[in-house]
């Protein structure tokens, strides 16, 4: 194997089992060049994913960023702490650092008290970007030296870009419609083996999207069922409802 492809459509999953696969993929044979193609989407955990990937593509209208942290509680989704973000700061860095991809942009994906700006070396005529503090530190003859473009990312957000965003600023390769595409773009014709998700994993994720409802069903049928007298349809279609569950 020399090309791995891995096609991306999500937005992102449980923070161990995106630090395991990334790593793993971040730490493949260095003869295999890996690359992260973003279909759709490619938050959270996903853009962790990505980004221990070689390389970055992407399809017109795609999107990456987006990862903090966060898990479920009685109030609502909450922040996860200092502890476990410290971590992601590290493996995006590193990704960033060994990849080749903008450290600081992969930085603000994660780390929301970065504010990015994007600006234009004059004397280079290019794009680069840079923290609005590091930017006001320069004197005001260096400063003199950037025309300001845009605010990436405000203090406060995390970072997240589109398809042409990535690519201006030096973070995404190319664009390309299709997989297809971006294989005959780098010279693979032939010899293209496609590993699409198995029919038993399509299974999975259909009962992973309607869990919340199968839960609901069985609920609201048990509670029937308690209010009606013997054994009757509603126990059935509770037990069948806890068991998708």
């Amino acid at each position: 194997v020399k090309l791995i492809v891995y096609s991306i459509k999500s937005d992102g999953g449980e923070i161990g089992a995106a630090l395991d696969m990334s790593n793993y993929v971040f730490n493949l044979d260095p003869g295999i060049r890996t690359i992260a193609y973003v279909e759709d989407k490619a938050y959270s955990a996903a853009a962790l994913f990505a980004l221990s990937c070689d390389d970055l593509m992407m399809k017109p209208r795609s999107t990456i960023g987006d990862c903090q942290p966060i898990m479920m509680t009685s109030e609502g989704p909450q922040v996860i702490g200092e502890k476990i973000q410290t971590v992601l700061r590290e493996r995006f860095r590193t990704y960033a650092e060994v990849n080749g991809y903008p450290t600081l942009l992969a930085q603000a994906m994660v780390t929301q008290e970065y504010e990015v700006w994007s600006l234009t070396d004059l004397e280079k005529n290019e794009l680069v970007t840079l923290q609005r503090r590091d930017f006001e530190f320069l004197s005001e003859d260096q400063q003199k030296r950037y025309r300001k473009e845009k605010i990436l990312s405000h203090a406060g957000e995390l970072l997240t870009l589109n398809d042409k965003e990535a690519i201006d600023l030096g973070f995404s390769e190319a664009t390309h419609d299709t997989p297809q595409d971006l294989l005959e773009s780098l010279g693979y014709q032939e010899k293209v083996l496609v590993d699409a998700p198995s029919s038993s994993e399509g299974v999975i994720d259909f009962f992973d999207t309607y869990a919340p409802l199968f839960l609901m069903v069985a609920l609201f049928c048990a509670y029937l069922e308690f209010k009606t007298p013997g054994l009757g349809i509603f126990g059935s279609l509770a037990a069948v409802s806890i068991a998708a569950y």
